[in-house]
């Protein structure tokens, strides 16, 4: 994504593309902390 036309990428730069890859995982692993879906259910004994 960030390497130019020339070498296959799409151009975009290596500073946008760094820094939408961090917010895309800052954002997901908030979500599983606020949500707790990555956790299993424990069955009541």
């Amino acid at each position: 994504m960030a390497l130019p036309h020339t070498r296959g990428g799409l151009g975009l730069g290596l500073s946008p593309v760094t820094l939408a890859w961090t917010a895309a995982i800052i954002g997901f692993v908030g979500y599983l902390t606020v949500s707790q879906r990555d956790r299993a259910a424990h069955a009541a004994a």
